[in-house]
């Protein structure tokens, strides 16, 4: 494949490069070094990008799928939300809740049981579960 330098700035071998000059790319692989600074005078490229030497393609996994059903909660997990549910039930609307009427974590935590795990931000925001 022939290429021509189409752009200043071209150097090979730490000499300068005049634009024009045509080259003879063997393999039909553009230097990395060179995109966007030749033309294409004679035959076609390769159909695989060249990685350069010493270098590693990076390549991006496709993203996981994320489902929209919730996950499934362990029998302690739901029993804990159950008890915050019942805690929350519990709370005066008027003090306890923020201005978006999320039940303020201090409100909630001041409920817990002594010796039992204060809740999280997190376990108040999972949707309520659904009663059998």
């Amino acid at each position: 494949m022939k290429i021509k330098i189409t752009e200043k700035g071209v150097y090979n071998n730490g000499k300068r490069v005049a634009v024009d000059t045509v080259f003879d790319v063997p393999g039909g692989v553009i230097p990395s070094w060179l995109v966007g600074k030749v033309t294409i005078i004679e035959g076609a490229p390769a159909k695989a990008k060249a990685v350069p030497q010493g270098k590693t393609a990076i390549t991006n996994p496709a993203p996981a799928e994320k489902s929209d059903a919730p996950a499934e909660l362990t029998d302690a997990q739901k029993a804990r939300q159950a008890k915050l549910v019942e805690i929350i039930s519990t709370l005066d609307p008027n003090k306890d809740f923020t201005k978006d009427g999320a039940a303020k974590m201090e409100s909630i935590n001041t409920l817990v049981d002594k010796g039992d795990e204060l809740f999280t931000a997190e376990e108040r925001d999972l949707p309520a579960p659904v009663q059998a």
